[in-house]
């Protein structure tokens, strides 16, 4: 396994998905104590992978999953005559 995968599964097995790691996360709720209290364990376990992304050298968008390339689309219509090629129409 490498270190992409590792990182992935690690993600999946707190409940988290690769977005979470894309983007700032919300501020800590000030006014519910219970709700502060789920915010700051779910905070720590996405700060511990974090950490480990960092350690490895991965960016968020390193994490992203790839998706298989098209083909070049070429002509005025922006590709949507390959398109429907492509699609049988």
């Amino acid at each position: 396994m490498n270190a992409r995968d590792e990182i992935l599964h690690a993600i999946a097995a707190a409940g988290f998905a690769p977005k979470d790691f894309f983007l700032t996360q919300p501020p800590a709720p000030e006014k519910d104590k219970a709700a502060y209290a789920r915010w700051h364990v779910r905070e720590r376990r996405r700060w511990s992978i974090a950490q480990r992304k960092y350690r490895y050298g991965l960016t968020a968008h390193d994490l992203a999953l790839i998706a298989p390339e098209l083909p070049a689309a070429s002509g005025a219509d922006g590709g949507v005559t390959q398109a429907r090629r492509m699609n049988g129409e």
